[in-house]
């Protein structure tokens, strides 16, 4: 600055200002110090000082002799425009905002590769992130924690619509004695709806008797399966509480068999084995002969079901399997062998082969299995 000054011989200072494209310098006119003489602008070069920060000490001789030049052909009020100018370029401009920037995972403030990442995003971007929330607005309205509530009551009320209102009912096998006798009562099998009950007609040997055909009383309360051949019946209850009978004819028996159906009963009768007094068509021969008596002894079928008779005294075997009981002056025996010795008075059988003999108090009994002798022995007596 004070270079020029020398050059131009002027009394005042030069306002200089510097903008990114040139350099303008206002010179005062020495007649009238109020006035401005001219206006010098430099070119841009790779000498110029950068914006805010002149040095016109490092310019050449023939750079200053080129501003001189330039500020003597300048007018008083190009001068004094170029004066204003520089006045109002001295003002101290606001700093602007810098913009709120996001850290960089593994770097510092005081680190040289630290790149601050804005976070404004663009509109496109914006407008992406807009529709796709609207897009799951729209497709899943509901949040996670009310979707897990709604399959929550939703399963609660399946197992509410699932539940009866009454407790499951008790199963049971049965196995009842037919009595085809005049005035005398039908068996009844209690059903229940949704339990299926097999029935089983076997002859007083345990051996089947199979069925020729079957009338049911009420087909819509009642659903019967039957193969048409064999001893075996499946009844289904359609109803919760219903009311029927069921009429079977066995093969060679010119009696019906009548039995009472009763649905909605707390004791539900799994499986019942019918036995139906005398020898069926599949009745085998027995090895030893015997006076055979078509009324069986109630208390029979009681042990056959797995019931001692009643005040009986339980007694020890050996040397085979089976149970023993003594009452009223009989012995009672349950077992899956053949018995050969002594003569039973009475017996019964189901159609798993289990047997039940009446038999006169004895300490020994000879039974057959599989062919074979064996020889029991009774204590407790």
């Amino acid at each position: 600055m004070k270079l020029i000054l020398r050059h131009l011989s002027l009394p005042l200072l030069m306002a200089v200002t510097i903008t990114q494209s040139t350099v303008a310098i206002a010179v005062p006119d020495p007649l009238n110090p109020n006035a401005s003489a001219g206006k010098i602008v430099i070119p841009p070069s790779s000498s110029t000082p950068p914006p805010g920060t002149p040095d016109l000490t490092k310019m050449t001789p023939e750079q200053t002799q080129n501003l001189v030049e330039q500020a003597k052909k300048m007018s008083p009020e190009q001068m004094q425009a170029i004066a204003k100018s520089y006045q109002q370029a001295q003002k101290p401009a606001k700093p602007a905002t810098p913009a709120p920037t996001e850290p960089v995972m593994g770097a510092t403030s005081g680190d040289t590769n630290f790149v601050p990442k804005p976070k404004e995003r663009s509109i496109e971007e914006l407008q992406r992130e807009e529709a796709f929330k609207d897009l799951i607005n729209q497709v899943l309205p509901l949040s996670p924690d009310q979707i897990v509530k709604i399959h929550k009551y939703y399963d609660a009320t399946l197992q509410a619509k699932a539940t009866s209102p009454n407790p499951p009912p008790t199963p049971h096998f049965t196995s009842i004695v037919v009595n085809l006798d005049p005035g005398s009562q039908p068996p009844v099998i209690r059903l229940a709806a949704g339990f299926v009950t097999t029935v089983l007609f076997v002859d007083s040997t345990g051996a089947p008797w199979p069925l020729t055909a079957y009338s049911i009383g009420d087909p819509q309360n009642f659903n019967i399966n039957w193969d048409s051949k064999g001893n075996a019946m499946f009844i289904q209850s359609m109803k919760p509480y219903a009311h029927g009978n069921l009429a079977v004819r066995l093969w060679g028996l010119n009696t019906p068999v009548m039995i009472t159906l009763v649905s909605g009963q707390k004791n539900v009768d799994f499986r019942v084995d019918l036995q139906v007094g005398g020898r069926g068509p599949d009745a085998k021969p027995p090895i030893v002969d015997t006076t055979f008596n078509a009324k069986v002894n109630p208390i029979l079928i009681n042990i056959l079901d797995g019931i001692p008779p009643r005040g009986s005294i339980k007694l020890g075997v050996t040397g085979g399997q089976g149970e023993a009981w003594y009452a009223d002056s009989r012995v009672y025996f349950r077992t899956k062998l053949v018995v050969l010795s002594p003569a039973w008075t009475g017996t019964v059988a189901s159609p798993d082969g289990t047997h039940v003999y009446e038999l006169t108090p004895t300490p020994y009994i000879l039974a057959s299995q599989n062919g074979k002798t064996i020889d029991i022995k009774l204590s407790g007596l």
